[in-house]
């Protein structure tokens, strides 16, 4: 969706580090400082845009209750094929909302991400398949 691309690009400062460059991402979460959310978590809205995300409603409400924080609000997790392949996820814990994280899939070997709740910094770390 154009949408949930254009939203977490332009909220989100992600450091892009495949496994051939710095295991840190050079980038330093404060920062990226916001002020991190306390309250309650939203349950996932699978209603209007959400509706596409049905099918995964068991792994996203389990992303929505346990997933990592990060940037104040939001909520980031992945759900994995077995084989190193990862579809990542993030909602919104004020409203619900569930957008695609613009990183995953077989194209990111391995996708793992460090976050933290008070910064909107994420650094991504995958492996380069076939490269050494």
């Amino acid at each position: 969706m154009k949408y949930a691309s254009l939203l977490s690009m332009s909220m989100l400062a992600v450091a892009l580090t495949p496994s051939v460059a710095s295991a840190d991402g050079g980038a330093r979460f404060e920062a990226y400082a916001v002020p991190a959310y306390h309250g309650p978590r939203h349950a996932p809205d699978f209603t209007g845009p959400g509706r596409r995300y049905w099918s995964f409603r068991t792994s996203i409400r389990l992303g929505f209750a346990q997933g990592r924080m990060f940037a104040g609000h939001y909520v980031l997790f992945g759900t994995g094929c077995g084989a190193g392949c990862v579809s990542v996820t993030f909602g919104d814990l004020l409203n619900g909302h569930i957008y695609d994280f613009p990183l995953g899939g077989e194209e990111n070997y391995k996708l793992d991400f460090n976050v933290v709740p008070n910064s909107r910094l994420v650094k991504a770390h995958w492996e380069i398949i076939g490269e050494k």
